[in-house]
C-alpha cells in the first residue's frame, strides 16, 4: 500500500517515525476517519472544517494545503488510484506536531498523514447494547475532535469485548447519556429526535452535526440535551451514528426497541443519500 506523508505519495515499508515522533510519546495530535463512497467524498469539508478547529485548539500550524478542499481531494484520489481501491474506502487523516521537546514542545508545525484502506461491510442493526460500568466522558476544550481522549474509547472496547456486547454507551461524569463507542447515540420518542449535547464529552460527530443539520432543513422536531439512561429507554427507536452510517440498536440490557426506523425517517435520509 502507499500512504500520503505531507503531501507525498510513499510506499507504505518506507514510512518511518522517529522515535521523539510526539504522536507516539504524547498523543498530541488528532485525527479524521472518513469515506469515500463510489467516486464521492463523504462530508469532506465538514471533517476539514473539524480539522482545523481541533488544531486551532491544539495550536497547531497546518500545512496550506489542508486550507483547500480541492487540493486535499487531489491527494486523496491521487492515492486511491496509487492503492487501486474502489468502492466504499475508509480514509484516516491524521495531524500531529512535529518536532521534539517534552510536555512543552519546540515548534508548533503539523505533519500529516493520509491512509486508505477498503471499509469492511458490517450489519446495520446492533442486537446487544450496554451502558459502561468502567468509562466516563468528560466535556473539555478538545473533546470535540478525536485523537486526545482515545484511551478512554479503548478502555470502553475491552470493556464491550469483555461483556460480548456490539456496543457500549458511555455516560458523562454526571451520569448522562454521552456517546457509544465510535459513534453518537440517537433515539426517537413520539415522534421526536432526542441526542445528547456535546457537553456531556461526546464527539461532535461529522454525521450527527449533518443530521442534525438535515432536521433542521427538514422541519424534523430534535432536540439536544442531558439525559439520563432511563429517559433513554423510554424510547421506541434507538439508533448511532458515525463515519461508516447509521446502524438501529435492537436492545440495551433487558429493554428491547423497534428493529427499523420509521418510514418518515428513513424516507428522509435516503433522499439526502444519508443511507
Amino acid at each position: 500500500m502507499v500512504v500520503c506523508f505531507n503531501f507525498k505519495l510513499i510506499p507504505e515499508e518506507e514510512f518511518q517515525l522517529p522515535i521523539t515522533n510526539r504522536a507516539f510519546q504524547y498523543n498530541d495530535g488528532a485525527f479524521e476517519t472518513m469515506l469515500f463512497v463510489n467516486g464521492r467524498f463523504r462530508f469532506l469539508e465538514s471533517h476539514l472544517d473539524r480539522i482545523h478547529r481541533a488544531a486551532k485548539t491544539l495550536h497547531l500550524e497546518l500545512p496550506q494545503a489542508l486550507s483547500k478542499p480541492k487540493t486535499v481531494a487531489f491527494w486523496i484520489e491521487k492515492l486511491i488510484g496509487e492503492n487501486q481501491l474502489s468502492g466504499t474506502i475508509r480514509l484516516k487523516l491524521k495531524i500531529w506536531r512535529g518536532g521534539k521537546g517534552l510536555y512543552t514542545p519546540e515548534q508548533n508545525k503539523a505533519e500529516v498523514l493520509i491512509t486508505t484502506e477498503p471499509q469492511k461491510a458490517t450489519p446495520t442493526i446492533i442486537q446487544t447494547a450496554d451502558f459502561s460500568e468502567s468509562v466516563r466522558t468528560n466535556h473539555s476544550v478538545y473533546s470535540f475532535f478525536k485523537g486526545p481522549n482515545s484511551l478512554q474509547y479503548v478502555l470502553a472496547g475491552i470493556e464491550k469485548k469483555q461483556r460480548n456486547l456490539e456496543e457500549i454507551i458511555l455516560l458523562s461524569s454526571e451520569g448522562f447519556i454521552s456517546e457509544c463507542l465510535a459513534s453518537n447515540i440517537f433515539w426517537i420518542k413520539n415522534g421526536r429526535l432526542f441526542t445528547p449535547k456535546t457537553k456531556t464529552g461526546c464527539v461532535a460527530g461529522i454525521m450527527r452535526e449533518n443530521l442534525l443539520r438535515l432536521f433542521q432543513a427538514e422541519s424534523i422536531a430534535f432536540q439536544e440535551g442531558f439525559y439520563l439512561p432511563e429517559e433513554l429507554l423510554q424510547a421506541e427507536t434507538v439508533f448511532t451514528s458515525n463515519a461508516a452510517g447509521i446502524k438501529v440498536m435492537q436492545q440495551i440490557g433487558e429493554t428491547t426497541f423497534s428493529k427499523e426506523l420509521p418510514n418518515w425517517l428513513n424516507q428522509k435520509l435516503k433522499e439526502n443519500q444519508f443511507l
